[in-house]
């Protein structure tokens, strides 16, 4: 509790892929962990993880739909960071009651979250089979080392609570973006071995890749390529949202200017007039909003 936010540690399986084993490992090296699993309602989640304040192992946390309509999404899009409670009415009286839910997570799911805002306060792993006959059922040997690494975890975290004073600038990531950066700072705080460091922030690298070819195949990402080159060149003061309309139609079918409308809205570009047929987006004033656009999707190189 000593950092402002901590990110979540999610685990993608499938069968056969070691996820029994290693949910018992992390369940044996935590201590003193809360366990559910996806059957428990949204209710006794929050009032448990209040209650018992140590690591959350969230298991078997498939959800029909994981994008921002469901409950859960909108509600992990919060619990990694201190301050941000969960509000609900109580039963007998309907009295508001905050419920502080602010711990370790690890999740167990089988898929990416729909909703690319909870996917990226995500460190994830992503298991898969092996071809490995080595593999041996955990014996009493298993336990007592476990309970030696959980022991000297707990040892550490006692002498070092104190006085510990997160140094979130230990390693220079002002390459990240500021979510990635944000959730990874609380964990470099804590290695003191460049080469381990090296190891998270390669890992933070690749992601943020994944991230950017995401984008890549979203129509946000290319509306603003053709923006950004319109803008570059200054070919023209304007450009209609019919035009734009057909420049993306051979990766995007059926998409109409309301809809071209409504995504440059959301983005805080809002300079639209009328001639005397169509609807047209001024450049000329839009063309600040437009260079942040094209920062944020990765398209400096392609627009200069």
């Amino acid at each position: 509790r000593a950092f402002e936010e901590i990110p979540y540690l999610r685990v993608i399986w499938d069968y056969w892929s070691g996820k029994s084993r290693l949910l018992k490992t992390v369940w044996n090296i935590c201590y003193s962990p809360t366990f559910m699993n996806g059957s428990a309602s949204l209710a006794s989640i929050f009032r448990v993880m209040e209650m018992v304040k140590w690591t959350f192992i969230f298991d078997e946390a498939d959800l029909p739909k994981s994008d921002t309509s469901n409950d859960l999404i909108k509600i992990l899009n919060n619990w990694y960071q201190k301050w941000m409670p969960v509000f609900r009415a109580e039963w007998d009286d309907f009295d508001p009651r905050a419920f502080d839910v602010y711990s370790p997570k690890i999740i167990w799911w089988r898929m990416e979250f729909t909703d690319k805002a909870t996917e990226s306060r995500c460190l994830s792993e992503i298991m898969k089979s092996t071809k490995r006959t080595d593999i041996k059922q955990l014996d009493k040997e298993f336990e007592t080392s476990a309970l030696k690494i959980r022991n000297r975890m707990l040892k550490y975290k006692l002498d070092n609570y104190e006085q510990f004073i997160p140094d979130l600038n230990k390693y220079k990531i002002d390459w990240l973006e500021p979510r990635l950066k944000q959730v990874l700072r609380p964990i470099l705080s804590i290695i003191d071995d460049e080469k381990e460091a090296n190891i998270v922030i390669s890992y933070m690298r690749n992601k943020q890749e994944d991230m950017i070819k995401d984008r890549q195949l979203s129509l946000e990402w290319c509306l603003f390529a053709i923006l950004g080159k319109y803008i570059s060149t200054w070919r023209t003061q304007k450009i209609h949202l019919k035009e734009l309309c057909e420049l993306i139609s051979d990766d995007f079918k059926y998409i109409t200017s309301r809809k071209i409308w409504s995504l440059l809205r959301q983005n805080g570009i809002n300079y639209f007039n009328r001639d005397s047929i169509w609807m047209y987006l001024d450049l000329t004033k839009s063309k600040e909003s437009i260079k942040n656009m094209v920062i944020k999707y990765w398209l400096e190189e392609k627009t200069k």
